[in-house]
């Protein structure tokens, strides 16, 4: 179900449109905080099984710990 959320098109529910996805197919900061919030997963399985949305280039941007920053970048 959450990985439908993923999908292009889908947006931030009573967010007026802002988008859970981009253009460039990697999470919206505000996307990947509403939908692990919305998610009801423990944050470290959803970042383990979704991380790979996250883009490298602006993963400041998404309220990540240094531990789960690097989860996402593989050097765990």
């Amino acid at each position: 179900k959450i990985s439908q959320l993923f999908n292009p098109g889908y947006t931030i529910p009573g967010s007026n449109g802002t988008p859970i996805i981009d253009n460039n197919g990697y999470a919206t900061p505000e996307g990947w905080k509403a939908v692990i919030k919305i998610s009801g997963m423990n944050r470290a399985d959803f970042i383990k099984e979704y991380g790979y949305l996250i883009s490298s280039e602006g993963i400041d941007k998404y309220g990540l710990t240094n531990p789960e920053k690097e989860i996402i970048q593989g050097k765990l």
